[in-house]
């Protein structure tokens, strides 16, 4: 059963109660008197606090004790003006070398308490994709006999592809403004009509990342047997697993992945692949992976290709965790049974 919380009284009920009470009325009496919701017991306790204490103020130092100072909510503040593309852990980071440690959450509390809201600096609008029937049943038919045995899980080989530009992200450039800083120029993030960039497949495991590859232009399926499997997905799972082991190798639908040229050396190579609609919501955990070292890319502020290949490489190797891997793998059951709840269509993933 739960319990109501105890309110305390107004400082005039508090001095009509102890008024009452040494005039020589009963407690019974007194809360008769004052009415409003006072009991016998209540006039009792008041009487014993003010008997004992000498007044009749509530004590300060009841209830839990912030976890933070102003002068630490003071920096919060400061540091979220300062770079406003700043994150909870960024800010975790920085408190800690001063003597700090809170959550994230905490964080995000105390922005929010100072007004600061988390909105798209770029503008971008959300565009709603449709689903047909026929390709959320191949979600709801097609993966589960793997996705829910998490032994198959670590076997698999996921695979994309990628663009990054020297801009930085191509997708939505979130900051912390407070009401009326719309226009800021902190709070807005200039955009290029073409920006320099390179598209990059790559491919992950539960055990580790796999080698990437850059790729020219628009890739056919000759290409991307020759330039991106034969070099790159072989040595990958070589690295990923000990040998003798059996992989699944998933690839999105493209035209280019699923050409007879493409599946052919698949088969030849002994490869299965994991059956996989062209149309389908993006259940893949490398598509999160990809947004991990998206922002690092951008803190080294790449000048050229080169540069930014460099970039690309080093975040990959040295941003991302085993731990960060595993735990996108093992999410791939949730985000399974979330799609078949939504029949393909959108989820919180």
């Amino acid at each position: 059963m739960k319990t109501q919380k105890r309110k305390d009284w107004w400082p005039k009920k508090r001095v009509t109660a102890i008024s009452l009470q040494k005039q020589g009325y009963s407690y019974r009496a007194v809360g008769a008197k004052i009415g409003c919701g006072v009991t016998a017991l209540g006039v009792q306790k008041l009487w014993k606090r003010y008997g004992e204490k000498g007044t009749v103020e509530t004590q300060p130092g009841r209830g839990r004790h912030k976890a933070t100072t102003e002068a630490t909510n003071s920096r919060v503040v400061r540091l979220s003006l300062n770079d406003r593309k700043m994150r909870a852990k960024k800010f975790n980071a920085v408190l800690a070398d001063v003597g700090g440690s809170v959550s994230d959450r905490t964080v995000c509390q105390r922005l929010v308490r100072a007004r600061f809201r988390r909105t798209d600096s770029s503008y971008s609008q959300n565009v709603a994709i449709s689903v047909s029937e026929s390709t959320s049943e191949t979600v709801t038919m097609g993966k589960g006999a793997f996705l829910m045995d998490s032994g198959s899980i670590e076997t698999v080989i996921w695979s994309d592809e990628s663009r990054f530009s020297i801009s930085g992200s191509d997708g939505a450039y979130y900051v912390k403004r407070q009401a009326g800083e719309e226009c800021l120029p902190a709070c807005l993030t200039p955009t290029m009509k073409h920006p320099l960039g390179v598209m990059v497949w790559g491919c992950m495991s539960w055990s580790g990342v796999g080698r990437l590859q850059v790729i020219d232009g628009i890739i056919n399926s000759t290409e991307y047997t020759k330039d991106v499997l034969q070099p790159k997905l072989l040595p990958s799972a070589r690295s990923l697993f000990i040998e003798g082991v059996l992989f699944l190798f998933q690839q999105d639908g493209a035209p280019c992945h699923t050409a007879r040229i493409c599946m052919k050396w698949l088969s030849d190579k002994g490869i299965e692949v994991l059956s996989w609609p062209g149309n389908s919501p993006d259940l893949n955990s490398i598509k999160n992976l990809w947004s991990r070292f998206k922002h690092p890319i951008s803190a080294k502020h790449p000048s050229n290709r080169q540069h930014l290949i460099e970039a690309i490489i080093s975040s990959c190797h040295h941003v991302i965790t085993t731990e960060n891997l595993q735990k996108l793998v093992e999410s791939m059951p949730r985000q399974y049974q979330a799609a078949i709840r939504a029949r393909g269509y959108l989820t919180r993933y």
